[in-house]
């Protein structure tokens, strides 16, 4: 459903309280588009994908939250913020006068939690909770961004357009800000042998197009994967980096939950909706692949396996990337100190 209107968050909202009534008469709005570009399996471009399936009101009535239908027919105007682990679905909603509040839905679809929402769920960052509702809001911001740079804004409010200029800061995100840390990560590699051993994997592209890169080697079953993921897919929601995502099956059942995943119509997006990248995230597949859907999961599964047997990788998740001047390759692996490892990209 494409919207009519987006608004945005320029700052954070900390109202406790919502009143309705404040709310003018005006036209309902609901979605927006793009959240984050998926792309699978490039290597050969055996998939094509449609993208990040929006989470989002959805198109058939019956399956929208009550209460955003109790939001929509008083005329309130919604963005939908970018999904979160914790499976809230997120949105801003504007007033009469421009102000905006953050509001997060229950998992009944009856009830909503205005406010921000903190997290523990990636551990503490310099010993306090992740904002997650201000990492959002710099994803929001920038989708807007980028809208701008396609000429794709003049439709928008000149508030919302105003706001694309008011940069938010994700509180809590990894930080990225001294090179320096990432010296004991570096390799002899060239850029160029590396960039071509990582080709011949077949990945999952996730991000905005022309980020620095990271490869991302994940089992699905891997908790340490998992808790990598949690940071790292803030620097992505954040547009600061797009992640290559390189799925193997090297824990036990680990390989049967890959294939199935790669074998989807859209592996990206089953990634990204915490298929295999979270701890309890996994659900089989009610879908049956067909035959040559099942045959080149099974290839791009045993690409990935002879990547890691060639590349010596001994636990995951294992990452590298080329880093800022274009020739430094840095790889690392495990859990363990990746704000230093990224702090070269």
């Amino acid at each position: 459903m494409k919207s009519k209107r987006i608004g945005l968050l320029a700052g954070l909202a900390l109202a406790a309280t919502f009143s309705f009534d404040a709310f003018a008469d005006t036209v309902p709005s609901a979605g927006s588009e793009g959240q984050v570009n998926t792309s699978n399996v490039p290597a050969g471009k055996d998939l094509v994908s449609p993208g990040l399936a929006s989470r989002l009101v959805s198109e058939d009535p019956s399956k929208t939250p009550q209460f955003i239908k109790y939001l929509l027919d008083r005329g309130m105007f919604l963005t939908s913020l970018p999904p979160t682990i914790s499976g809230l679905e997120g949105y801003t909603v504007e007033d009469k006068s421009g102000r905006d509040v953050i509001m997060y839905i229950t998992p009944d679809g009856k009830s909503a939690v205005v406010g921000v929402m903190l997290s523990v769920g990636n551990g503490l960052t310099n010993g306090q909770p992740e904002n997650v509702t201000a990492i959002q809001l710099a994803s929001l911001r920038a989708r807007l961004v980028a809208a701008k740079e396609k000429g794709e804004t003049k439709n928008l409010p000149s508030d919302a357009k105003q706001a694309i200029d008011n940069n938010i800061t994700p509180v809590s995100a990894v930080s990225v800000n001294d090179p320096s840390l990432a010296k004991p990560f570096m390799t002899t590699r060239k850029a160029s042998d590396f960039q071509s051993e990582m080709e011949k994997t077949k990945y999952l592209s996730i991000g905005y197009n022309g980020k620095p890169v990271l490869w991302f080697v994940a089992d699905p079953q891997c908790q340490y994967c998992h808790r990598a993921w949690g940071k790292i897919s803030q620097l992505v929601m954040t547009g600061k980096i797009s992640v290559n995502v390189i799925l193997i099956g090297a824990l036990p059942g680990s390989s049967t939950i890959a294939r199935d995943i790669l074998s989807r119509n859209d592996p990206g997006e089953a990634w990204m909706s915490g298929e295999g990248s979270t701890d309890d995230g996994y659900h089989p597949s009610s879908h049956n692949p067909s035959g040559e859907a099942a045959s080149k999961a099974d290839s791009y599964l045993a690409a990935n396996m002879a990547f890691v047997r060639a590349e010596g990788v001994k636990r995951t998740p294992w990452m590298g990337y080329v880093g800022k001047d274009k020739k430094t390759v840095y790889t690392h692996e495990g859990a363990d100190q990746i704000e230093a490892f990224l702090s070269g990209i």
